[in-house]
This record gives C-alpha cells, sequence and structure tokens, in this order.
C-alpha cells in the first residue's frame, strides 16, 4: 500500500510502480570458486545467488589461483590479474655448449626454470666453442677478445693488434699508424731515419723496417741503425770483412760489379764480422752514405752526396771505365765524387792524406783494365781520395776499393785482399778491416 516502505522482498511495497527500487544488489558470477566473479555475468539481486559475488575483478574465472588477491608466482598464469603473466619472474637462459658458464646470446630461452643443464643464466659469451672465451676470461696477448668485451685484448692504441710488450704483433701498441704486416714483422718504419723522427728511437740496435711501406711490396726486415753518430738515423746497408771468403772482392768478368750492384743479398743475419749485404741495401732510399771501421772510426759523406734513392740503385747507375789513368778519375770517366768529413779516426786505416781542408772525397767508381788482380783499377768501388791534384793519398786500383783509406806506400803489383783489402801489410795499423757501410 502507499503507506508502506520499499524493501527488498521482490514486492512493490510502496504501490509506486517500482519493485525493490534502489535496492537490489549486482552480483557476478565466480565459476572457479576465488571469491572474484566475472565482469561479463551479473545478476541484480536481493541477495547473492549460489555461485555469485560481488567483486567483478577476476581476469580468469576459469582458474582459481587467479584473481586480484594472489601472489604472482612462475607458472605461466597471471595469478594477481595485473595483466603480466609470471611479471618479473621469466628469466633469460642461455645455451652454454662450452660449459664456462657463460652462454650464446643468440641461443637463448624465457623461462621461469633453465630448459635443461645446458642453459645457464648468463649470457655475453662471444666463443661459445672455446671455454677460454668469456666475459669473466684473464686478457690474452694473441690477436683476439678473449673477455668478450668487443675490443681485442691488450690493443691500448684500438688498431686491432696486441701488444708485442706480452706477446702480441703490435711493436708500438700506442701508436695507430704502427701495424704488423699480415706476411709477418712489424715495422716502426722505413728506415732508421724514419724511426728516428717518428720518435720510436730506442738507441744503437736492430729495428725492423719497411722501406716502401705498410701493405706493400717487400715484407719488413730487420737492420741495424746506428742513433748516435752525427744526429743518428743511419741504417747499416753492408759489411765488408777482412775474412777468408772475400765475398765483396771475387774477381769476375771484365765490366761485372759483381755483389756492388746486384740484387742479390749476402748473410742471413746482422753481422759486422764477416761478408754482409742487407735487404737495406736494396730497398732504403738515402742521400749519404757512413763509413765505419771496425764500428769506430767514421767517415761520412755530405747529405746530398747523390739523389734520394737506394743505395743499389745510386751504385748500378755509375758508369763504367775500362782503363782510365789514375790522375783522370773525374766524373767524366765514370766517377762521383762526394765532400766527406770524419769521426773519431785515431789511426791510418781511414785515412786518405792529413784529413786537412775540404778537398777530401769519397769517390765511387766502377773500373776494369784486364780482369787481373793486379793493381790497374780493378773494380774500385768506393775510395777516399783529395778532389783536386788526385797526387798519391788515393788509390784506385783495389778490388773492393775500401782498402784505400789507408795510405799508399809505393808499389802494389799483388793485391791481397786478407791485407787491409788491398794494402801493404806495412800500412795496416791493426790486422782485421771490418767496414761498415750505413746509409741515410
Amino acid at each position: 500500500n502507499p503507506g508502506e516502505t520499499e524493501v527488498c522482498d521482490d514486492i512493490d511495497n510502496d504501490c509506486d510502480g517500482d519493485t525493490d527500487e534502489g535496492l537490489l544488489t549486482t552480483y557476478y558470477l565466480d565459476a572457479d570458486s576465488d571469491w572474484y566473479g566475472n565482469a561479463d555475468y551479473s545478476v541484480e539481486s536481493c541477495s547473492a545467488p549460489s555461485g555469485y559475488v560481488t567483486d567483478a575483478t577476476d581476469c580468469d574465472d576459469g582458474e582459481s589461483a587467479s584473481n586480484p588477491g594472489e601472489t604472482e608466482v612462475c607458472d605461466d598464469i597471471d595469478n594477481d590479474c595485473d595483466g603480466d603473466i609470471d611479471g618479473g619472474l621469466v628469466a633469460s637462459w642461455y645455451l652454454d655448449y662450452d660449459g664456462d658458464g657463460y652462454g650464446d646470446d643468440d641461443l637463448s630461452e624465457s623461462a621461469c626454470e633453465a630448459p635443461s643443464d645446458l642453459y645457464v643464466s648468463d649470457g655475453g659469451d662471444c666463443d661459445d666453442a672455446d671455454s677460454a672465451v668469456h666475459p669473466a676470461a684473464d686478457l690474452v696477448c694473441d690477436g683476439t677478445d678473449a673477455d668478450c668485451d668487443g675490443a681485442i685484448d691488450n690493443d691500448a692504441d684500438g688498431d686491432g693488434y696486441a701488444d708485442a710488450a706480452c706477446g702480441g704483433t703490435d711493436c708500438d701498441d700506442t701508436d695507430t699508424a704502427v701495424l704488423p704486416e699480415v706476411g709477418g714483422g712489424c715495422a716502426l718504419g722505413t728506415s732508421c731515419l724514419d724511426i728516428q723522427d717518428a720518435g720510436h728511437d730506442d738507441g744503437d740496435g736492430e729495428y725492423t723496417i719497411d722501406p716502401d711501406g705498410y701493405g706493400t711490396g717487400e715484407d719488413p726486415f730487420d737492420a741495424y741503425c746506428d742513433m748516435s753518430t752525427d744526429g743518428g738515423g743511419w741504417t747499416l746497408i753492408a759489411n765488408i770483412s777482412d775474412s777468408d771468403s772475400d765475398s765483396w772482392s771475387d774477381l769476375s768478368a771484365a765490366s761485372d760489379a759483381g755483389l756492388w750492384d746486384s740484387a742479390d743479398t749476402l748473410g742471413d743475419e746482422i753481422t759486422f764480422e764477416e761478408d754482409y749485404k742487407s735487404a737495406a741495401y736494396l730497398h732504403v732510399s738515402s742521400t749519404a752514405l757512413l763509413i765505419k771501421e771496425e764500428e769506430t772510426n767514421v767517415l761520412q759523406t755530405q747529405e746530398d752526396c747523390w739523389t734520394e734513392q737506394p743505395f743499389v740503385d745510386f751504385i748500378s747507375a755509375l758508369s763504367w771505365s775500362a782503363g782510365g789513368s789514375d790522375y783522370t778519375w773525374d766524373d767524366s770517366s765514370g766517377a762521383w765524387l762526394c765532400d766527406f768529413t770524419h769521426f773519431g779516426v785515431t789511426d791510418t786505416v781511414l785515412r786518405a792524406g792529413d784529413h786537412s781542408g775540404s778537398e777530401l772525397v769519397v769517390g765511387f767508381k766502377w773500373g776494369e783494365a784486364d780482369g787481373a788482380q793486379d793493381g790497374n783499377k780493378d773494380r774500385t768501388m768506393i775510395t777516399t781520395h783529395k778532389a783536386n791534384g788526385y797526387s798519391i793519398d788515393h788509390h784506385v786500383d783495389l778490388p773492393t776499393g775500401l782498402g784505400g783509406f789507408t795510405s799508399y806506400s809505393g808499389s802494389e803489383a799483388t793485391e791481397d785482399a786478407n791485407e787491409c783489402q788491398g794494402d801493404g801489410p806495412d800500412q795496416c795499423t791493426n790486422a782485421d778491416q771490418n767496414y761498415q757501410l750505413f746509409v741515410r
């Protein structure tokens, strides 16, 4: 009747035409009985029908372990209904083929647990076939990246080659311009002078040079460098010794300069005691010659003795003189004359005249009269004499020429290459003569 107050009893208590208006509750189907219902299935009622609840936030009403009241566990279900299945609980697992504890990033699985014993939780292995290569590996010096940081180990300058100091191939790991050749060898420069100019000078001794530059032509080779005489930068090209085998002074056919202008080298290691011809003789460009006797007494030509070129090219270009007189030994007869200075001369061995004045020269020439080693201008290669007058202080009759650094004392009908490379024994201040030729 109109005097009644509406209550929720399925009756229109106050006769206003509406039954239980404003008093009904919405209930949601809870099919999995977890006290959270499905928002898609609801009814309005004064009391909860069987299997219905008032909460409509169940994200999977077919799974009782999935509802907003649950704690997320790793079970492939969105337990807490936050929209993220196993949120924060799934790990990446990496195949560790070599068993070093680090797996391959490209072979990974996402799962709550490792798919098998071959999988580990740490990736980053850049070579999963080598157990010595992984992110925690010790650094090596073999030109590889053992710790998988993307850079060659012990490569301070980042040029892709490990420091030679620890066993690598980079002979200067502070300079990206210094690289080892593919065929072997690491050159610090094209010559001893180039090494010195680049700041790699470490005193007299052996260095690796590459006259034609990185990656072209001949492979690098070792050369002896004089880094001290007159500013240094001198490259050893040859040694002419007084040993039993006179490789430089062997008689050959007429007009044959033998070892002097050939493309051959002599000896497989640097030596100051035996005949030796370095690859530097053939390849190092230069303009000046330094001659030492027993590594002590020194003669040096001026810096522009010849146009810059390898010494073999300069020697090979000299004219041949078949029988010119000693007193006409000048440019027109095939000689090339260069002024010289001297350092540390203490005896007569490197001496031509009295070393006074500016008219002393080093001469280069081929000469052959009759092919006999008898004092007739037989293949003089290098000698010292006065530029003007040519008096008695010069020789052009020596098989090697370098014997001419001793003073002349009369007729030399027979040359003896074991006596100061041609001069009489009365002029030898020491029994053995070893001449070193350097260029710069």
